[in-house]
Formats: structure tokens, sequence, C-alpha cells
């Protein structure tokens, strides 16, 4: 009986401690909708600022999926049309767009990553909840299987960005 706990323990582990998966379009459809609530971004075309560690793999290939995934046209998601910029972290104090995806593989980057957000009011927003759980990540999302979305109400008030109150209540905010 003991054996049995002891393995569906460890595969309960395992189950949570999946490594998230890379960008789909649903991600980005549902971010387009929690833009609707945020008081500085205008609707129509935004660059979204794509944020990678070149030495990285998985940095590198998250930013490509997002970038393929937007093309050069960029992608349409709700009222925004969502343009590609590629960043790399070494040019990260040239970014200029107000929204910004964090790619994957970039732990070690969140601290500089979020005192650039703070002083240009960037939106940040990542499949890594690592980012969000250290308050340096405005919104981290994962769409598959099932939505979950959380804000850092902490990051989101450095980077200047106001929430409307039913965005509040939709979604769980970390302090």
């Amino acid at each position: 009986m003991m054996k049995k706990i002891i393995i569906l323990s460890a595969a309960m582990l395992a189950l949570s401690m999946q490594p998230a998966q890379a960008i789909v379009e649903r991600d980005l459809q549902v971010t387009a909708r929690v833009l609707n609530f945020i008081e500085n971004i205008e609707k129509g075309p935004v660059k979204v600022a794509i944020i990678y560690d070149e030495t990285s793999e998985q940095s590198v290939s998250d930013a490509q999926s997002l970038a393929k995934l937007l093309s050069d046209e960029g992608l349409l998601a709700g009222q925004y049309t969502l343009i590609p910029e590629m960043v790399k972290m070494q040019n990260l104090d040239q970014i200029n767009t107000n929204l910004a995806y964090v790619s994957l593989g970039m732990k070690g980057n969140f601290g500089k990553i979020a005192d650039i957000a703070a002083t240009k009011n960037i939106f940040t927003f990542t499949k890594d909840f690592a980012c969000l759980e250290e308050q340096k990540c405005v919104l981290a999302l994962e769409t598959q299987p099932d939505v979950k979305i959380e804000i850092s109400d902490d990051a989101a008030v450095r980077s200047g960005l106001a929430f409307g109150m039913a965005l509040r209540m939709m979604v769980k905010m970390k302090d």
C-alpha cells in the first residue's frame, strides 16, 4: 500500500513540474482579451517585443516559434494586430513598445526585464509562471489543456499599468 502511495505521489509531482509549452495562437487570443482591460495599450497594430536570450536554446526556440506564429504581417488577435519584433537580452534597453513576451528559458534575466518594463511602462507576458511568481512579469498564461491566467499586481503597478475591476474579478491576481 505504501509503495502505491509513493508511486502516485511521484507521478503527481512529475505532472505538476511539467515545463511550460511553447506559445500557441490561442495564448495570443487570450492575451489580446486581457489587453482590452488595460488603459495604456491602444487597439490596432501593436509591436510585440519578443525577448530572448541567444545563449539559451529553449529561449531561442520559443522566441522563433512566436515570431513565426505572428509572421511579418502580424496576427489579428481580438482588436489588435500583433507584430513581432525580436529583441536579444543584450539589446533589452532598446525596446520601443509597450508589449513584450518573455520567452521560456529566461529565469536568470527576470530582474533586468522587470526593471526595463518598469521604466518603459511595458506589459510583459509569458508562459513561464516562475516569472510571475517572482513578480517580474505582469501576466503568465497557459491555455492547454485548460485556461490558466494569473496577473502580478506588483509587476503591473511597477510598470504603470492599471486594470479594470472586471478583469480583476475574472483572473487570479498575485501580490
